[in-house]
């Protein structure tokens, strides 16, 4: 089985993703190095990354803006300070949680909102309070 989620390809669950191997084998057979691929349904940006990958500009257009954005997330490129401050803050985050205490729930500022009680554990609540 061909691994589906490499790249940025697993950064957003997409409920109508196709996998990318669909986009690259029409990339490939349709288009030339440096040619521009329109995708009409941008959905969360499988196409456009394959466009990245095999050298084509990819457009991408989508009547959902969060589809605009999460694709933007996908095919945007970092250079080397912006991923060691991502880094940076992601390892503060972990030593956050790593550093937090669930038990001590009466001093945590719980989320609240109508049914949170019957949508989610309290626990779960506590978790995403955190």
């Amino acid at each position: 089985m061909k691994n589906t989620l490499k790249f940025t390809h697993s950064y957003h669950p997409f409920s109508a993703k196709f996998p990318p191997q669909t986009p690259r084998y029409y990339i490939e057979k349709f288009s030339s190095v440096g040619d521009v691929v329109l995708d009409p349904f941008l959905g969360s940006g499988t196409t456009l990354v394959e466009c990245m990958l095999l050298n084509r500009d990819g457009i991408g257009i989508d009547i959902n803006p969060i589809f605009s954005l999460i694709s933007n997330s996908k095919t945007t490129l970092l250079n080397n300070a912006q991923l060691d401050e991502i880094k940076d803050i992601l390892s503060d985050i972990k030593d956050r949680i790593q550093n937090m205490n669930l038990d001590n729930r009466d001093k945590l500022n719980l989320i609240d909102f109508p049914n949170r009680d019957h949508w989610f554990q309290k626990n779960v609540v506590t978790e995403l309070s955190f």
